[in-house]
């Protein structure tokens, strides 16, 4: 079987930690309306893996029908959703669940699968749009996935059209990528649109097989999604996923990138905080003309207390839209009424050769040469 060329990942359970948070605010949520602890964090898990159950606002609310005393109201589906909102987002001074949550795969791992993708990465999940980009922020790797697929965009999963959207959005046939879910709705998904399907255990799954509570191939999501055609189950923390992409061959990596230097001009020390990649991105699409696609621009970081980074580009098509868009009316380019300068250069991010070559000398003239 061929390397795939492009990664989508689901979010909850498989990027973020939610045991705390999405799964805590279902059974704080049943709590409230039921008066009583009917529903458990055993009692999800299993209608996760059951299925059709994407939507936490509408799975909290089949669980209150289901354990609620004969006789009592059904809240209807905007109750429900109010209190679920207000557990997780939070009120007041009161935090919200959504605090719990952790990223699980590190940052590096990510970046390097990002790397080892010629056709990128996107995020495919059931959350709404807002609490998906505001836990990318958070932990930075925003910058990471070239789309997100989120809750308002269409019919959910199991449905085909979250993957199908995804590999739309990245302009890849879906045979070629690989969506890695934790529940077999994201598996159904995956399979309905054309992509391969793999699982992912849940960090408490593969908690409780390390300790010897269970078999990691007996957890119910596990079994769930291998049942559902998932080509395998892997460990959390998305680890295994190196050996699905391997590392680029060196003499067809892409070539050194063309690089456009961007300078602020001001001080950064009130600024640190609001200058990121992703302001930057902004920036580029809001004002070049035409607009530049963020898949033309590799991944870049900005460091708190420098003055420039870098835009490294794929194309130079793309370098010289941005280059000119900026000529024609510099003014414009601001961060917070900082204005921004930008050069073309070469050499990505490497040393500025004048400086380099002035250490060389003086260090040349002390020690003589051969």
């Amino acid at each position: 079987m061929s390397s795939p060329s492009a990664l989508l990942l689901d979010m909850d359970g498989v990027l973020a930690e939610v045991s705390q948070s999405y799964r805590g605010a279902i059974i704080a949520t049943c709590a409230h309306f039921l008066k009583s602890g009917k529903v458990t964090s055993a009692i999800v898990s299993q209608k996760k893996a059951q299925g059709g159950c994407n939507n936490d606002w509408i799975l909290s609310r089949d669980l209150i029908i289901e354990h609620k005393d004969s006789g009592a109201p059904e809240p209807t589906l905007e109750e429900v959703t109010g209190v679920f909102e207000d557990l997780y987002q939070g009120t007041g001074d009161v935090a919200g669940l959504c605090d719990l949550e952790t990223l699980i795969p590190a940052k590096g791992l990510l970046q390097e699968l990002r790397r080892r993708c010629p056709s990128r990465m996107a995020i495919v999940t059931g959350r709404p749009r807002s609490d998906c980009m505001k836990f990318l922020r958070l932990h930075g790797i925003e910058d990471l996935f070239d789309c997100c697929v989120v809750m308002e965009d269409g019919p959910a999963k199991p449905d085909a059209f979250p993957v199908k959207r995804a590999c739309e959005l990245l302009k890849i046939d879906p045979s070629t990528a690989v969506m890695v879910g934790d529940t077999p709705d994201d598996i159904r998904s995956a399979i309905s649109a054309g992509t391969r399907g793999i699982g992912v255990a849940t960090p408490d799954d593969y908690a409780k097989a390390v300790i010897g509570k269970s078999k990691f191939e007996d957890g119910a999501l596990v079994k769930a999604c291998l049942e559902c055609g998932a080509e395998k189950v892997i460990e959390p923390g998305l680890a295994h996923l190196l050996d699905i992409f391997p590392p680029t061959p060196a003499f067809i990596r892409t070539p050194p990138p063309l690089s456009l230097y961007v300078k602020l001009l001001g001080p950064l020390n009130k600024l640190d905080a609001k200058i990121t990649s992703s302001t930057l991105l902004t920036l580029l699409t809001t004002l070049t003309t035409p607009p530049v696609p963020p898949s033309s621009i590799l991944p870049f970081e900005i460091v708190p207390g420098r003055k420039f980074c870098f835009f490294n580009f794929v194309d130079e098509a793309s370098m010289n839209s941005v280059l000119e868009s900026y000529e024609s009316d510099s003014s414009l380019w601001k961060i917070e009424d900082q204005q921004l300068i930008i050069e073309r250069r070469t050499g990505g991010n490497g040393p500025n050769p004048k400086k380099a070559r002035g250490r060389r000398g003086r260090r040349g003239k002390g020690r003589g040469t051969d």
